[in-house]
């Protein structure tokens, strides 16, 4: 993965509070997650998914990453603002999407807002996003939940997911074509490469 410019850091990150209570109101009523439930938020910015993940469900783990050190500090600071003293059960770390630094089947729910493209050197390329995917694959418990937005390789994504084992939960294109969906991680079946060819249906908003 590569760091964002100072430019497209402020872009995400002055749309990071907004952008997250949007998807959470959207999705929050599809997962069930009790309290042993262990979440994993990718590029988690300045973490305000992140929070809002903690103060609804109140996890067991929460794991709040970002590829940049900058923005897990940015996450931390807001967490200790709204919490001053931060539970022992929330940590911050870098964490690199295509090598992601946890162990197999270790979450219960991985969130990925708008993260997926920024694994690869052009945003409409579809050459990393597949090992990404399987890092949250590799990581996800069977019967866990992928939350994700996403601009680029939208079908592409979707296809892959649905060849990897993963069940369609919720799955809506809106907001200038984003992607907002929810995948359940059904069994270990294997992956077939395929091609841009590959076009799954897909519901609008």
């Amino acid at each position: 993965m590569a760091k964002l410019s100072g430019f497209g850091k402020f872009f995400v990150n002055r749309s990071n509070e907004r952008n997250s209570k949007r998807f959470f109101e959207a999705i929050r009523g599809y997962l069930t997650l009790d309290g042993n439930s262990s979440c994993l938020d990718l590029g988690a910015g300045k973490g305000f998914f992140s929070y809002a993940v903690y103060e609804h469900f109140r996890r067991r783990r929460l794991a709040v990453t970002d590829y940049d050190p900058s923005q897990v500090e940015e996450a931390k600071k807001l967490f200790a603002i709204k919490l001053g003293l931060i539970p022992g059960n929330i940590e911050f770390r870098g964490a690199d999407a295509l090598a992601l630094p946890f162990g197999n089947e270790a979450f219960d729910s991985v969130f990925a807002l708008e993260v997926l493209h920024h694994t690869e050197k052009k945003d409409w390329q579809f050459r990393k996003i597949p090992t990404a995917l399987e890092e949250i694959r590799r990581v996800l418990k069977p019967g866990g939940f992928f939350c994700y937005t996403e601009l680029f390789s939208k079908n592409r994504i979707r296809n892959y997911l649905s060849k990897a084992g993963f069940q369609e939960v919720l799955g809506t294109r809106s907001y200038f074509f984003f992607d907002s969906c929810i995948y359940r991680k059904e069994s270990q079946a294997s992956v077939r490469v395929h091609g841009p060819e590959d076009q799954p249906a897909y519901s609008v908003a």
